[in-house]
């Protein structure tokens, strides 16, 4: 049995670590951390092990854990990048990662003009940084935070949902900028310990996209709203924004900054 369990989707860049980070630091314990699944069916710890355990005390991995499902865990964090939403099967997850007495599912969402910059910038040999199959990926996270797909939301059917299960979207740009809005995130996903931005300031697990571990202390200073200035005379990541993309992003509270700017 979980104590508490969360479930993290988000694209690759979207600062999933940065908010992964902030969670933990509310527990007075270290945190499980499963990161990067690759298969919601059957969950598994990575071969390698991607928690920092002497830069993040906050998180514990579960790789080479013997047994570690088996285990009474306190606090579980399953995390899913780039993940297909329509994908899912939630029984068979829960089959092997055990029942939770709490379960908070999280969607992080990030402006897509930033988060295809900071992509490029990353290079990732792992996946295409930067195509219209990863544009449509995020279109897709984008459709499911705005309500107009419920593949998060209430899988179990509503006597479930009511009793100990809550869907969170995470608006990356507003969580970076917006302490009253980590407030009400604290609120909505009931994290313990009242008020905490203490990892605010830290730059964690992969580092920046553009200035690696450089800022860690110092994140405040990173420019992260405007990587996209790199890219903007680059016809192939320009010609990933077409009127839809726009549209979501303008529906999910982002703006397209270059036409502000115009």
């Amino acid at each position: 049995m979980n104590s508490f369990e969360f479930k993290v989707f988000g694209m690759r860049r979207s600062g999933n670590h940065a908010v992964l980070h902030w969670i933990a630091s509310h527990f007075n314990e270290p945190c499980w951390l499963v990161n990067d699944i690759k298969d919601f069916r059957k969950p598994a710890p990575l071969e390698e092990d991607y928690v920092k355990a002497d830069e993040l005390d906050c998180f514990k991995a579960a790789v080479g854990v013997d047994g570690f499902w088996e285990m009474d865990k306190g606090v579980l964090i399953q995390t899913y990048e780039d993940y297909d939403l329509s994908d899912l099967s939630w029984h068979e997850n829960r089959r092997v990662a055990g029942e939770s007495e709490r379960e908070v599912v999280v969607l992080i969402l990030r402006d897509p003009f930033n988060l295809f910059a900071s992509r490029m910038a990353k290079g990732m040999p792992y996946v295409v940084p930067v195509s219209g199959m990863a544009m449509e990926r995020w279109k897709q996270h984008a459709k499911e935070a705005i309500g107009e797909t419920d593949y998060l939301r209430d899988p179990w059917g509503g006597e479930y949902i009511a009793k100990n299960r809550r869907f969170v979207v995470v608006n990356y740009n507003k969580w970076l900028s917006q302490p009253m809005y980590r407030r009400a995130l604290e609120l909505e996903m009931g994290l313990p310990g009242g008020e905490n931005d203490e990892s605010m300031d830290r730059v964690v697990m992969a580092g920046s996209s553009f200035s690696g571990m450089g800022k860690d202390g110092d994140a405040g200073s990173m420019s992260l709203t405007e990587r996209w200035v790199r890219y903007r005379h680059e016809p192939s990541f320009m010609g990933l924004f077409d009127e839809r993309v726009k549209d979501l992003a303008m529906r999910c509270g982002f703006k397209c900054p270059w036409e502000d700017k115009r």
